[in-house]
């Protein structure tokens, strides 16, 4: 087992332990022991039990970002509303309507409506494309458990899992857990 520098946040409701090597950096997270580290998040040198694994994921739920909620779509067009320009042409439209120009205040409102409509589809439809290229490809993360590595997806990661980082790839977890140095780093 490697006893190079650790460095953990305070346990988070989501995420993994790091681990760098090398000098410390020179940042606020503290500086631990192996040892202390596993007692910390509740593992081990053999990592965590598939078992274990299983019941940290019902617990903490998967590694991923939280979702849009559903109601977001109204304020999204509620926010196109509000645009300044949206609110400015509006007005040019109700100013025209009053004077008497029904047909020019038709037409503004029938632009901006237009305009509107068409920025919300299609920031909607980026919006669903980029959730499918999320799932699509869904990134793998090497982790040791019941002291065999294998690999899982990334949304699999629970709180206690030893990960091992890579030079050029990334991290499973929110946090600093970029690898230091020339070989593969595990904890």
């Amino acid at each position: 087992m490697h006893t190079g520098w650790l460095r953990t946040p305070t346990p988070p409701t989501r995420g993994v332990p790091h681990v760098s090597h090398g000098t410390p950096p020179h940042r606020s997270a503290p500086i631990m022991a192996p040892a202390a580290l596993f007692e910390q998040w509740h593992s081990s040198e053999r990592g965590l039990t598939r078992a274990e694994a299983q019941r940290r994921l019902l617990e903490v739920g998967p590694n991923e970002p939280a979702r849009r909620r559903r109601g977001a779509a109204l304020g999204a067009l509620l926010a196109f509303l509000t645009n300044p320009l949206v609110v400015i042409l509006l007005v040019a439209s109700g100013v025209s309507a009053l004077l008497g120009d029904i047909a020019n205040a038709v037409i503004i409102a029938g632009i901006v409506v237009l305009s509107v409509l068409l920025n919300f589809f299609q920031t909607y439809r980026s919006q669903r494309a980029a959730e499918r290229l999320r799932v699509a490809v869904a990134p793998t993360a090497s982790v040791l458990r019941d002291g065999v590595w294998s690999e899982i997806a990334r949304h699999d990661l629970v709180p206690g899992d030893v990960i091992r980082l890579s030079a050029g790839g990334g991290a499973g977890a929110s946090g600093d857990a970029r690898p230091r140095g020339r070989r593969s780093n595990a904890l």
